[in-house]
């Protein structure tokens, strides 16, 4: 099968001549950073080629010839552009968010509940104001907002504080703000985001997986002070299978403050048990935020992962990969990692079937929709 891209700069289809100049194409989509991005390397031995002013748009599409609707990646800003020699290789590094945007304007702001009695009405505020479609996760959006307060941040440093304390993932997609449920594996729609599949034999090239020998913990427990009955009260979260009650240190003003620390805090221990990296034949609908499902390795890697990272490399007409760095999920970590191989088999050249899209479908870490007019 062979790969398919489409790139655009400023409107102008550029395809043909990058890949006559061995192009390798990265496009990397991250849970906990607030924009993708993407990266072309080109060779210049002529000393010839012209290069695309920084704050130029790049809108990108890729997939397999032979398996019809590409991923529409989207629109990106070139950021920054390097050169180096010999022979001379030109590096664009582009990102969905544009550098010089008003987004980056330091700005003191309050956000009590009487005007944003929710998250989600926050994130919706700083959505309008940088001229971005807010795309919602329903359980961030519904998420009660007692006061938050915008000191002296830009958006972004406001955004990223904000959904570290509610386990959210932030990004900008194609003119989007997409806040995912972290733990879920839901796009921003309610609907699951189709699974990552990985099987020995089938489309694994290369794989790496371990687990962290780090302290258990049965549950989290967080605590606030109840003003009415003059009290210490606790509110609890479970993490893991085993191990004793880990205890937050400061108390939270609220039952939901604390309610909501001991659950962000529960989740993020479950995930931090174990690791693992998956290159695959390139499957252009992988998205951060979805589950991996392995199979055919044993070692106690076979099961569900959490993907957080999905790199996509395409390296001029022949090769496509995917790389797939992962957590464990929610419900449980990787155990064991000492059974024997259930199968055993190489990677062939062919890519696994991908689901095609029947529509535009928010993702929280993707954006899959129509491409520019």
């Amino acid at each position: 099968m062979k790969p398919y891209y489409l790139i655009k700069v400023n409107g102008e289809n550029v395809t043909k001549k990058l890949k006559d100049l061995g192009l390798t194409l990265t496009i990397t989509d991250q849970l906990d950073s607030h924009a993708d991005t993407a990266q072309i390397d080109i060779t210049d031995p002529n000393m010839i080629l012209q290069r695309p002013e920084t704050g130029a748009e790049v809108y990108i599409e890729a997939g397999w010839e032979e398996q019809g609707e590409p991923r529409k990646f989207g629109k990106f800003r070139i950021d920054q552009r390097s050169v180096n020699g010999f022979p001379v290789t030109i590096s664009i590094s582009a990102q969905t968010i544009d550098a010089k945007s008003a987004v980056k304007e330091q700005r003191t702001k309050a956000y009590p509940n009487k005007d944003y009695p929710t998250y989600g009405d926050i994130f919706r505020e700083i959505a309008s104001r940088n001229g971005w479609s807010p795309a919602i996760a329903d359980r961030i959006d519904n998420e009660p907002n007692d006061y938050e307060a915008q000191s002296e941040e830009n958006d972004i440093a406001f955004a990223t504080r904000l959904k570290e304390k509610l386990d959210a993932g932030v990004s900008i997609k194609d003119g989007h703000m997409v806040i995912n449920d972290k733990a879920s594996g839901e796009s921003v729609t309610g609907k699951k985001i189709p699974a990552i599949n990985v099987a020995l034999g089938v489309n694994l090239i290369s794989f790496s997986a371990s687990e962290v020998d780090k302290p258990k913990f049965s549950k989290v427990e967080a605590s606030w002070f109840d003003r009415n009955k003059v009290e210490h009260k606790f509110q609890s979260s479970a993490a893991s299978e085993e191990g004793p009650t880990f205890h937050i240190r400061h108390p939270f003003q609220t039952e939901e403050e604390a309610r909501r620390a001991a659950s962000s805090k529960a989740r993020e221990i479950t995930r931090s048990e174990g690791s693992a990296r998956f290159t695959i034949n390139g499957d252009p609908f992988a998205m951060a935020g979805a589950e991996v499902e392995v199979s055919g390795l044993g070692y106690g890697v076979d099961g569900k992962w959490h993907a957080v990272r999905v790199v996509h490399t395409f390296s001029g007409s022949s090769a496509y990969t995917t790389e797939i760095e992962c957590e464990a999920p929610t419900g449980g970590a990787k155990k064991g990692l000492g059974e024997q191989p259930k199968v055993t088999g190489s990677a062939p050249t062919a890519p696994v079937p991908t689901p095609e899209p029947t529509g535009p479908t928010l993702v929280g870490s993707g954006l899959l929709g129509d491409g520019p007019e």
